[in-house]
């Protein structure tokens, strides 16, 4: 019995890797932004990116089947300068993401070496940090996948 854990962040990462919204290309990464950045300083860490996170398996194996529920988090980040921007560039991310993920023929993500026959939004909503120079407008959403070993 295999875990898909890393072959659907993986399918994540592929499947978002080219997100461009108004002109911006929008980069996505996995847990935490990469050292690819260097070098790495606020000043050169993207204003608007999207972070996969909080990834979970639970089994649901019975005597017929190796069946697991994954659920994964993207949060997407817009930073501004404070007192301007809005949430509008998150939500438009976020509203890519939920239209690659899960189409509206049920198509679902394709992860390497098993079946995922169900996926759906389970959580979304907004979020806003207020700092003394910067206003950050989050769209965190929570996926859900039905997973099986092919």
């Amino acid at each position: 019995m295999r875990d898909a854990t890393t072959e659907l962040r993986k399918a994540y990462l592929q499947l978002l890797s080219n997100i461009t919204v108004d002109g911006l290309l929008i980069p996505v990464y996995a847990e935490m932004i990469n050292d690819s950045i260097k070098p790495y300083s606020l000043a050169n860490k993207p204003k608007h990116y999207v972070i996969l996170n909080n990834q979970n398996s639970f089994d649901r194996s019975n005597k017929q089947t190796f069946d697991f529920l994954h659920t994964i988090q993207s949060t997407v980040y817009t930073w501004y300068p404070k007192e301007q921007g809005s949430s509008v560039l998150a939500e438009k991310i976020d509203e890519i993401i939920k239209d690659r993920v899960i189409t509206q023929r049920g198509v679902q993500i394709p992860v390497t070496g098993f079946n995922c026959y169900m996926s759906k939004v389970d959580l979304s909503r907004g979020d806003t940090e207020f700092t003394t120079q910067n206003y950050i407008f989050k769209r965190i959403t929570i996926f859900n996948h039905f997973i099986e070993q092919a």
